[in-house]
């Protein structure tokens, strides 16, 4: 079999190719590769996004022929004439199944056009990371109207980043209307997808995880942490529900004055060329009005082994989002044992078996999180278990080498159908 897999990011070991930093991203991508190189009867071909002409390049490396794709840097506007370099990708790799990892790009669209157009739509899956059209749904909950308005220099408001996602959400129904697979990990995006596609085929593979975590050997131990501290994977926008945290902080002050909050990724709070983001500016006077300034820590972008050393640092990891899919975080967090904390929204119900490896809030009900933050660091015992029982389900839930075989095994599902339907 010959599948072509449309990335969303240039892989880490093609960076030397591109002369591109390594990504820190996408690790599942990466992950799958590595055991899907184990079946020989597969052959793998890369495509990746480009934005820049000098990068346009196409070669064999790594045992791998790869490909570009034009990509814009406005992922929500779809442009047609990205399709014709597409199409001479096709035409060159003559692909058995194509495989678009992620919906929420307009590349995607591009490769789900050809397809179409080349009679490949029933041989084309779709791997569901988010959904961006649902997400829209969610992206300002728990913030008052008039701050969803609020507009900077740039005329950026939290509403306008929200029909953004819209817009974005326009070329992945498209896709997903116009292809017979999808591949997801939970409930909510098996429904989603139905929703917009009933007549769409429906595979679960959960995620293979970056390569750092398998080759951990110290996982979390409660007599080995920084007391009284909380870890975020990260808040650059209002989906990721930083803000009902930060409301948390104070009820949690009231018995641990001490309380830190460690916050991963790009801060609400940089500014570019000398702007806020709009979020930026609500989470910067939520911090002031709340007097948590001493107690969060914005700790910028991290390496993968640096997120790990946290997760052992920290009495208790929390995942606040409006919505999730769930997120790689928690998996990876409960993966090296952190006690984990989570909103009950989207999938998150599948990863996440509250009270035993792990513990749900209403994701609007700061209060009880505040709660369960309070419970888990005042009973040592309570953390442990959850940490025990949370690497116990993870390494069940991401084991590499099963989850290859389930991806391997729905291809020649994809091909056996493709071959019963062509006969009858």
């Amino acid at each position: 079999m010959k599948i072509l897999w449309i990335c969303n990011i240039i892989l880490p070991q093609f960076s030397e190719e591109y002369r591109v930093k390594k990504n820190v991203f996408g690790g599942w991508i990466s992950g799958m590769l590595s055991e899907i190189e184990k079946y020989k009867d597969v052959e793998v071909g890369l495509c990746f996004p480009i934005r820049t002409t000098e990068k346009m390049i196409q070669g064999k490396a790594h045992n791998h022929r790869y490909f570009s794709m034009e990509a814009s840097d406005d992922i929500g506007i779809y442009n047609p004439k990205t399709e014709e370099i597409f199409e001479k990708i096709i035409e060159d790799f003559k692909p058995d199944i194509v495989h678009i990892w992620g919906t929420e790009y307009s590349h995607s669209r591009t490769a789900v056009e050809v397809c179409v157009k080349r009679n490949l739509q029933n041989r084309t899956i779709i791997d569901i990371q988010g959904l961006v059209s649902v997400y829209a749904k969610h992206y300002h909950s728990g913030i008052e109207i008039n701050e969803t308005q609020w507009c900077n220099s740039l005329n950026q408001s939290i509403e306008s980043e929200r029909n953004n996602f819209e817009i974005r959400g326009v070329n992945e129904i498209f896709d997903i209307r116009n292809v017979k697979w999808v591949s997801g990990r939970t409930d909510w995006d098996r429904i989603c997808s139905k929703q917009i596609n009933p007549d769409v085929h429906y595979f679960k593979c959960h995620r293979i995880l970056r390569e750092e975590y398998y080759k951990q050997t110290v996982f979390w131990n409660v007599n080995k942490i920084e007391r009284h501290t909380i870890f975020v994977s990260q808040g650059t926008y209002s989906i990721k529900g930083l803000h009902f945290l930060l409301r948390a902080l104070p009820i949690v002050k009231k018995s641990y004055k001490d309380v830190k909050v460690y916050i991963a990724g790009t801060s609400p709070l940089h500014e570019t060329n000398g702007e806020i983001s709009p979020y930026g500016h609500y989470i910067r006077g939520l911090i002031s009005e709340l007097d948590i300034v001493e107690n969060v820590d914005f700790i910028g972008q991290i390496t993968v082994d640096e997120m790990i050393k946290y997760y052992l640092r920290v009495n208790v990891s929390v995942s606040p989002s409006n919505v999730e899919n769930p997120s790689n975080s928690i998996c990876e967090a409960m993966y090296i044992g952190t006690p984990m904390i989570a909103s009950y929204v989207g999938g998150c119900n599948e990863i996440i078996n509250h009270g035993k490896d792990g513990l749900f809030y209403p994701h609007d009900a700061e209060y009880m999180l505040a709660g369960y933050i309070c419970d888990v660091f005042a009973d040592d015992i309570l953390a442990q278990n959850l940490s025990e029982n949370g690497k116990r389900s993870a390494r069940e839930r991401h084991n590499p080498s099963k989850l290859g075989k389930i991806m391997y095994e729905n291809y020649k599902t994809i091909m056996a159908v493709e071959k019963q339907t062509n006969e009858s």
